[in-house]
């Protein structure tokens, strides 16, 4: 039995070698299966650059692109805010800690006496200015108003100073400007055919908000209505005007108000342009006046060390004074031109000739120095040899040509002349010029005369 299985076991095994069973699967009439389907293979992301070019590409990306001229709607440098026009250029300060009110011992100092003091230490300032006016309001500050309008980004700077120099026991702040802050009020009960007048207008306002009248400047408030076709359904606009930034902020942080059953809204004037930040003393492009360091003022009509307002003509008869009139002769301490130097053009000139300077001009290769063992030194070497008096001496002084510019040259003037020419492996030492020479032969560099114009 052993034997008869082993037989039939082996008889298996190779009925299996000689009948595959791809071969049983096709004489069964059954299909083969199909191969296993090979997905190509994914594509790889490309290496991303390296870390500098990135870093590279980035920053040119965010870039600014260099302006010629600064915008005339942002502060800069050499442009600064516009301010409107202030009549007097009061400046408000303030003491801190504050004066008690009905205490004769510790009140603040006004009057002649205290005017006098603060224009002889405002004057030894840099830069100096002067003062016409001292009030304090009651509220407890003090309103200085300078002698010219112009004066008062001075003031702004060296007024606290001098206020603390005449009250040694406090310190002084500068509370505004002048008139800084607008703003438009909206709702005014009142038809645009029929306005009241503004200082009745200031008044009512300052009544119903509880404000100072001191911090409303009437005479920079108006109505902002239009004389060609107002619209009598509509309310008017008013433009009110106020001395600090406290009052502003408090105006507009309050929105709405009512005042008599009506309802006022403030809102923010649109900021005016900007003009050139022109200093008034040294007439420089690019800071304003308070920051001039120069101790002596410069004229803008006559470039004198003297203050324009003081300037006055030679001429006799003439009694302009701090203007131009036909008989100065004008200079420009900025270009030297026969203008003013407030004159727009050239003001603006030096705007665009500041924010991006002119191009320095390139300045030609110098020809590089030949090696030692070069077929250039050796022949460099040959035309310094050349005695003088014989053909092809140099007349001209050559101790500051360098080898390669004296070879070419030579070349030049050789090929001018028809010699022969000194080639790269041509012995130098056996140049010898055709005898007879040319009648039309030329010196090798002659001195170069004005008639030549070379």
């Amino acid at each position: 039995m052993a034997y008869t299985y082993g037989a039939l076991t082996w008889c298996w095994v190779a009925a299996l070698a000689y009948n595959p069973p791809e071969l049983a699967t096709a004489r069964s009439g059954l299909l083969p299966r199909p191969p296993p389907q090979v997905r190509p293979p994914r594509k790889r992301p490309l290496p991303s650059p390296p870390q500098a070019q990135s870093y590279a590409a980035a920053a040119a990306a965010t870039a600014n692109p260099r302006r010629f001229n600064p915008s005339p709607k942002e502060p800069s440098a050499f442009c600064k805010k516009k301010r409107d026009e202030q009549h007097f250029g009061e400046v408000l300060f303030t003491p801190s800690p504050a004066f008690p009110k009905d205490n004769d011992t510790d009140c603040p100092l006004s009057g002649a006496s205290a005017l006098k003091t603060l224009k002889e230490f405002l004057a030894t300032l840099t830069p100096p200015c002067s003062i016409k006016g001292i009030a304090w309001t009651p509220h407890g500050n003090v309103l200085l108003t300078p002698s010219s309008p112009h004066m008062w980004d001075i003031l702004a700077k060296q007024g606290a100073s001098a206020f603390s120099h005449l009250h040694h026991s406090r310190t002084f702040y500068c509370l505004t400007h002048g008139p800084t802050r607008d703003l438009v009020v909206h709702g005014i009960p009142t038809k645009s055919t029929d306005l009241p007048k503004v200082d009745n207008v200031c008044l009512s306002l300052a009544a119903g908000l509880a404000l100072d009248p001191h911090d409303i400047v009437q005479g920079k408030s108006r109505w902002l209505v239009s004389s060609r076709s107002p619209n009598p359904n509509k309310r008017p606009l008013f433009l009110l005007s106020l001395t600090t930034d406290e009052v502003t902020d408090c105006l507009l942080h309050r929105n709405p108000h009512w005042i008599e059953g009506d309802c006022i809204t403030f809102k923010e004037f649109s900021t005016a342009p900007t003009v050139p930040n022109q200093c008034r003393r040294c007439w420089k492009v690019s800071h304003p006046t308070w920051r001039c360091g120069i101790s002596n003022p410069v004229c803008a009509i006559c470039v004198e060390f003297h203050d324009t307002l003081t300037h006055a003509c030679a001429f006799q008869g003439c009694t302009e004074r701090g203007k131009s009139c036909e008989h100065t002769t004008k200079m420009c301490p900025n270009c030297g031109g026969n203008h003013p130097t407030w004159e727009k053009t050239c003001v603006e000139r030096l705007i665009q000739k500041a924010t991006q300077p002119p191009k320095k001009k390139a300045t030609p290769p110098t020809p590089k120095k030949a090696a030692v063992d070069s077929p250039a030194k050796a022949t460099a070497d040959f035309i310094r040899s050349i005695p003088q008096g014989s053909l092809g001496h140099p007349v001209r002084d050559i101790s500051q040509y360098k080898e390669i510019e004296l070879v070419k040259k030579f070349r030049a003037w050789c090929l001018y002349n028809k010699l022969p020419v000194i080639g790269p492996e041509d012995d130098p030492t056996r140049w010898s010029p055709p005898l007879p020479l040319p009648a039309t032969c030329t010196p090798f560099l002659p001195m170069v005369s004005p008639k030549d114009g070379r």
